[in-house]
């Protein structure tokens, strides 16, 4: 596991995390090693020396990844009081896979028969999404399971993702992917960092600011962000708490009894107020989402996007996006100003938040405007 370890040192200028990166086994300083902090446009690579210099946007916790080819992600969550000193990052080579452990071999032309179903459930089926374009796809192995129908796929570098309908150049390091056909589940986890494009052309940045408020309104960022400062209807959001109970279906066939078991929506017609899923813990600086069941989301400034309607609902109009979200793990949430929540893989989303991948997503320092 990779070792941090913190100097007592006098932070010269309190909006600047300085540190250094090293190997762990030689004690060498590690130079282009990549700094960044998770989900924003914030990040830096270290000099000859290992030493790299970052300044964070506000917030009361960071995730900062450090990567390096051939050896294991670092991520790391800290608040900043944490990072009142020299940061030193001691990094690991990442192991080969144990000889004793049976391996998946890689799918031959991997690329040409899974391809584009990773891209689409990962980058998406959007609009935006059709203006992405994995640029180093080489680097992506794929190993599937026939048996068990499921789909994995391993990225020996970071994904160079170019999102021209957005303006951002994503570098994202994917840890894990997971693609369980049999029941249409998806789940990932990664570390992303965004650039965003170059540009003296007035009227090529409008358009750009405006594609990336669009994204940015009634997504679950805009939802987390509202919630923390406790203005969920003046932004448009309206919660509710939805149950999903058991109904067993008894039928008559050929002189038996069948039973099938579904599960059905019970939605709660009220909206909650934030005080009923918003927790402050006892010092008063931190907030959580708590929550039983799940919530059911409306936002109501927008309307959904052609595409999902006619990949979902074909045969209706677009309505008011709605989305679920819901504890997997049954403890609590930390969020914050910027629109994270801790720890990520607590949480799940279905909805039009499921549907929404990485071709909608902004960095977590960006504000409308920008």
């Amino acid at each position: 596991m990779p070792l941090l370890l913190f100097y007592v040192a006098a932070f010269s200028q309190g909006t600047v995390i300085h540190g250094i990166v090293v190997d762990a086994a030689t004690n060498k300083p590690m130079a282009n090693a990549s700094v960044f902090i998770n989900g924003t446009s914030r990040g830096t690579v270290t000099n000859s020396e290992g030493i790299f210099q970052l300044v964070p946007s506000p917030a009361s916790s960071y995730e900062i990844i450090v990567s390096y080819v051939g050896y294991k992600t670092v991520q790391f969550i800290a608040r900043p009081e944490d990072l009142a000193g020299r940061v030193r990052f001691e990094m690991t080579v990442q192991e080969a896979e144990a000889k004793n452990v049976v391996v998946e071999p890689d799918v031959k032309d991997g690329w040409e028969k899974w391809g584009r179903t990773f891209l689409e459930t990962f980058i998406g089926k959007s609009e935006l999404a059709a203006k992405c374009k994995l640029k180093n796809p080489e680097v992506l192995r794929f190993k599937y399971n026939s048996k068990t129908r499921i789909l994995r796929v391993i990225a020996t570098d970071a994904l160079d993702i170019e999102n021209s309908g957005l303006g951002y150049n994503i570098r994202y390091q994917l840890e894990q992917y997971e693609y369980r056909i049999r029941d249409g589940i998806v789940g990932y986890v990664g570390y992303q960092f965004y650039t965003p494009f170059e540009t003296k052309k007035e009227r090529k940045e409008k358009k750009y600011i405006a594609a990336r408020l669009e994204a940015y309104s009634g997504s679950l960022m805009h939802f987390i962000r509202s919630a923390y400062s406790h203005k969920l209807l003046e932004e448009g959001f309206e919660t509710r708490l939805l149950k999903k109970v058991e109904r067993v279906d008894s039928s008559l066939m050929n002189g038996r009894y069948y039973k099938r078991v579904s599960k059905v929506d019970m939605l709660d017609k009220n909206i909650l107020p934030d005080s009923a899923f918003i927790k402050t813990d006892s010092s008063g600086r931190y907030q959580f989402l708590v929550f039983e069941d799940y919530l059911d989301i409306n936002y109501k400034k927008e309307k959904e996007k052609p595409a999902y309607v006619a990949a979902q609902y074909p045969v209706r109009k677009a309505y008011n996006p709605i989305s679920q979200i819901w504890l997997v793990n049954r403890r609590p949430v930390q969020i914050d100003a910027n629109g994270l929540f801790f720890d990520p893989m607590d949480m799940y989303t279905s909805g039009y938040w499921g549907w929404e991948k990485l071709a909608e997503s902004v960095p977590s320092d960006y504000e409308p405007g920008d």
